[in-house]
């Protein structure tokens, strides 16, 4: 059972072969590309969808806004990530990349002030104060996307090629999912210090490499104290040592 929380977000229904599904949209855990396969799916069953605001904005498609919505014979399907790659992964493409986070970088700037002069330090201290609703999707804890029920397909984003090829087929399984999800993430370098960099420094480093400080660089004792008492409620979903 999914622990109880204040909090949930809208999760995408979409049906293939007689069968609905019920997806807990989480951002950051394979979305970008779930979206775009649903968007397909719901497009072939003639259903109306906008193909090209995906998947920045998906409040278009059929979604559920609380559990009485859901069905007794509903698939709900949890993609869910290690909390500390999720958020790394966020902090690399929303905040020194800023790739499609204008919202985000609103929000961020709206409560901490100038960006390009916070550290990941500074960033986690005055941004992830506690997880609430005003916390931005990309950095909200996974257990508050949830509803307080049972997700009877359960999986990492590392096996959504292999659930889509099993429940959809290859063809549609190759099409969206056989490309690794975040790969330009994994071009990194060696920065000592990184935690206490300026986010401006790092922005201007990844415009001439393409690259991003390794994770073992920026996650100082400090610094996962703080992450590992904000995705406390993630805790089950750790898969790093």
């Amino acid at each position: 059972m999914a622990e109880p929380s204040r909090y949930w977000r809208p999760h995408i229904v979409f049906s293939w072969h007689g069968e609905r599904f019920v997806w807990c949209h989480i951002r950051k855990n394979g979305s970008s590309a779930l979206l775009r396969f649903i968007g397909e799916l719901l497009q072939r069953t003639d259903q109306p969808v906008k193909l090209h605001l995906l998947p920045k904005k998906p409040r278009h498609l059929p979604h559920l806004n609380e559990v009485k919505e859901l069905r007794a014979d509903d698939r709900l399907v949890l993609v869910y990530r290690d909390p500390l790659e999720r958020f790394y992964s966020a902090f690399c493409d929303k905040l020194i990349a800023q790739r499609g986070a204008e919202q985000l970088l609103s929000d961020v700037s709206r409560r901490t002030g100038n960006i390009a002069a916070l550290t990941l330090e500074t960033f986690v201290a005055d941004y992830l104060v506690e997880p609430c609703s005003e916390i931005d999707p990309h950095f909200l804890p996974q257990s508050m996307h949830m509803f307080d029920v049972d997700y009877a397909e359960t999986l990492p984003a590392t096996e959504l090629y292999f659930w889509v090829e099993r429940n959809f087929g290859p063809a549609l399984a190759n099409k969206f999912f056989l490309a690794k999800t975040n790969a330009l993430e994994e071009k990194r370098y060696s920065l000592e210090g990184a935690w206490k960099t300026r986010i401006g420094d790092l922005q201007t480093q990844f415009l001439e490499t393409r690259a991003f400080p390794r994770p073992e660089d920026l996650f100082h004792p400090e610094i996962l104290l703080s992450l590992h008492s904000f995705y406390e409620s993630d805790r089950r979903f750790a898969t790093l040592a």
